[in-house]
């Protein structure tokens, strides 16, 4: 945040807040059935952004609900440093991800980019990734 007030740079932070590291919690869950280190309730806190961007003298607003959503619009024409803090559900999962599986070593498998959970059948990953190389194949058409 300083830099950001010092510079006077007009950059627009946007924190989406869901009291945890919702990726490292939903990483524990899956495979150890208890989320460590991720939450308040595993030991982790979080702070309130917009009272953070305040102490550092960055402007800010925060985004409680849908009802809020009208304060952002004066923040998209402001100059200088902003941040709007989106409080967001905190058990709201996000797909499609990236997500790893477990072998039946006990080993763990992290999957290509194209093949995000929830996963399609191996055949159908095949299949598309056969497609993706044939388009890559196609003469382009010379502008």
């Amino acid at each position: 945040m300083p830099p950001l007030k010092n510079l006077n740079a007009p950059v627009l932070v946007i924190v989406l807040a869901n009291n945890g590291y919702l990726s490292i919690r939903q990483t524990h869950e899956s495979f150890f059935c208890s989320a460590v280190g991720a939450t308040p309730a595993s030991g982790v806190d979080f702070p309130d952004y917009q009272r953070l961007a305040f102490a550092y003298g960055v402007s800010a607003v925060r985004i409680a609900g849908s009802d809020d959503l009208p304060l952002m619009d004066p923040v998209l024409t402001q100059d200088g440093p902003y941040l709007i803090q989106i409080d967001v559900d905190p058990d709201q999962p996000f797909e499609p991800r990236l997500k790893s599986r477990m072998l039946e070593d006990g080993t763990f498998a992290t999957p290509e980019l194209d093949d995000m959970f929830p996963f399609l059948l191996a055949e159908e990953v095949a299949a598309v990734r056969l497609e993706a190389a044939a388009l890559l194949l196609r003469p382009r058409i010379a502008t």
